[in-house]
């Protein structure tokens, strides 16, 4: 016949049973230190909606294992098993149900080698009714595990005994409050959980002080680097970009930047620096302004007179503007292309002098087209250079074939005359008035005195030389002996 063994809480308040021995009670949580030395109660079999059994009111074992059971440490509970979970739907459930699991409970303990020969969906308590009483009253074992028993109430493996060294003693808190239970005849308070203190070494090593020193230094220099300039240092870089302006005589974004800065309340130092700038300026890009005015309106003169022939006139008023304006590079550029058509024009009167077979004329008018020095001219130069030689020998071949004129002397005096006379009318072509009036005083005075020609020639040059200057001080231009 089997026996079934029902262990008790140790904890007299609680006092429920289990079929298996386990280590803390599945209902109160008090450790069960002498679970191994509780005694073996016959239950008769009983209808599976009977109440669960009382537990005694005081014994030696129990009130041992409540003194040891109250010792342990609340931390160390357990969650009860399945196993704990099925005495206590056993105890709960309707008959028919506890009925099954009283069954499938047998089932295990007879694998278990606890009972044997048990008859399958047999009761014990039946049984021993039929044959006879054992030496202990049976405790109530219902039949084996049915089909239709539910899979969440299947039995667990039974639990391993634990040694006496595994065992640990309860908070005084939990003797309290068994003693509490147990005189007033009630459950014990809950006691509140608290973690275990962790042991052991960190998860991640400190971050050292050279690590965060390192991190510093480098925020430093990144701050140092990429820091925001300061309104000073702004106001200066402003100032000097506006005083850039000023070189291309950019007066009005400049005075359009200083006033920015006035109400943007930049350092006195800076605004007065570019002032300064400003004042210094401005006479100049003034007279430039009146320079480039003047320019634009006399360069389109200059071009029309240019091609139109009237390359002298073109070269006189471009005289005067220099001397009043100065020179550029525009200047410069029309001065070339207005020599070079003068020294056409020269070659060209020097042709026509050549075929009138007029050696001081052809003479003159090469030698003004060399002073000209213009590259586009030396091949026409060097021509007319050579027929002038032609013409000279042809002229000497003439005169001695000719009877002997008068006297040497007299000869002589004529060509030096002559030669003065050409002299100064190619002065006066050219504008060289104080020149030509040297050329025909030396004439007059010298060569020939009181040749009419010579006297000629001085006054009128002369007089030019009197008009240019009153048309140079009235700001005017002279061109081709006269005033315009």
């Amino acid at each position: 016949m089997t026996q079934e063994l029902i262990y008790r809480c140790t904890n007299d308040a609680c006092g429920r049973g289990w079929p298996r021995q386990v280590a803390f009670c599945p209902y109160c949580g008090t450790q069960q230190e002498a679970a191994s030395e509780a005694p073996v109660e016959p239950s008769p079999a009983a209808p599976a909606a009977a109440q669960p059994p009382r537990p005694a009111a005081s014994g030696g074992a129990t009130a041992i294992g409540a003194n040891s059971g109250t010792a342990q440490n609340e931390l160390d509970f357990e969650p009860p098993s399945l196993t704990h979970a099925n005495a206590a739907i056993r105890d709960l459930a309707p008959p028919s149900l506890a009925k099954t699991i009283a069954s499938a409970q047998a089932e295990v303990s007879r694998g278990d080698g606890d009972a044997e020969g048990a008859s399958r969906g047999g009761n014990l308590a039946w049984n021993s009714g039929q044959g006879g009483a054992p030496n202990k009253p049976p405790v109530a074992q219902g039949p084996a595990l049915s089909s239709d028993m539910p899979e969440w109430a299947s039995p667990a493996p039974p639990a391993r005994k634990l040694a006496p060294d595994e065992i640990l003693a309860p908070p005084a808190q939990g003797i309290h409050s068994a003693q509490q239970a147990n005189a007033g005849g009630g459950k014990p308070a809950a006691a509140p959980r608290a973690e275990a203190p962790r042991s052991g070494a960190p998860l991640r090593k400190p971050i050292s002080k050279t690590t965060w020193f390192m991190v510093a230094l480098f925020l430093l220099a990144v701050w140092i680097l990429m820091r925001p300039e300061s309104a000073a240092k702004k106001a200066a870089y402003r100032v000097d970009d506006a005083i850039a302006m000023l070189p291309e005589c950019r007066l009005a974004d400049a005075r359009a930047e200083l006033a920015a800065l006035t109400e943007a309340k930049a350092p006195k130092a800076q605004t007065k620096r570019l002032q300064d700038a400003i004042a210094g300026a401005a006479p100049g890009c003034e007279k430039k302004v009146r320079r480039d005015k003047a320019w634009k309106e006399l360069a389109p003169i200059l071009e029309s007179a240019t091609k139109s022939g009237a390359a002298e006139r073109a070269a006189e008023r471009l005289s005067g503007f220099t001397r009043k304006w100065g020179e550029s590079t525009e200047t410069k550029e029309l001065a070339g292309r207005i020599d070079a058509k003068r020294a056409e024009n020269l070659l060209d009167e020097a042709d026509a002098c050549l075929r009138k077979n007029d050696r001081p004329c052809l003479e003159a008018r090469i030698k003004a087209a060399e002073k000209l020095k213009r590259p586009e001219a030396e091949e026409r130069i060097r021509q007319l250079r050579e027929r002038l030689s032609h013409l000279l020998e042809s002229t000497l071949l003439d005169q001695a074939s000719s009877p002997a004129p008068q006297s040497e002397a007299a000869s002589a005096t004529a060509r030096e005359a002559q030669r003065l006379q050409a002299d100064a009318q190619r002065e006066i072509g050219q504008g060289n008035y104080r020149a030509a009036i040297g050329r025909a005083s030396q004439c007059m005075t010298q060569t020939d005195p009181g040749n009419r020609e010579c006297q000629q020639l001085h006054e009128k040059a002369e007089r030019l030389e009197r008009e240019y200057q009153r048309c140079i001080m009235g700001g005017m231009s002279w061109f081709n002996g006269r005033c315009l």
